[in-house]
């Protein structure tokens, strides 16, 4: 009589349940990942934006004279004028993940006023259409989608 080994590991029945619920799990989580991955970079964005409005306001208040937001000179030796990158606002800056999805940019700028602006760069989307976020010299904030979980 010949002995018969019985069946080990796992048929495919078995298989495929554990890929289903594999691929329920996912589905689920991708999503939530997503969301909060954009949630980080916007954050990151908006700290930009404030850094770059705190270093304005310094130079703005230990202006000699008339204080004047135009005169302030970037790191590139530049002065500062509506289109200019805050990433020339400071050298650790440039290391800043944000900068990788979004152009942070000076959007205008007068001897009293400014605007700084965060535009999500082409090829990168937000899934609660928070494109562009702006803050101002009165420390005003807003979206280009307000109330739409984009808003500070």
């Amino acid at each position: 009589m010949m002995n018969r080994k019985p069946n080990s590991g796992f048929s495919l029945i078995e298989l495929m349940v554990v890929i289903a619920i594999m691929a329920i799990l996912v589905s689920i989580g991708y999503p939530i990942y997503t969301t909060y991955v954009e949630k980080t970079r916007r954050a990151a964005a908006r700290s930009i934006l404030l850094e770059g409005s705190q270093y304005l306001e310094n130079f703005y208040n230990r202006s000699a004279g008339v204080p004047d937001y135009t005169q302030y000179v970037l790191t590139n030796g530049n002065i500062i004028a509506a289109g200019d990158s805050l990433g020339d606002f400071a050298d650790d800056m440039s290391s800043n993940q944000a900068l990788n999805y979004y152009n942070i940019t000076v959007s205008a700028i007068t001897p009293t006023t400014y605007t700084l602006q965060a535009a999500l760069q082409g090829g990168y989307t937000d899934s609660a259409g928070c494109n562009t976020q702006t803050l101002n010299q009165l420390g005003v904030r807003t979206t280009n989608n307000p109330g739409n979980k984009c808003d500070w």
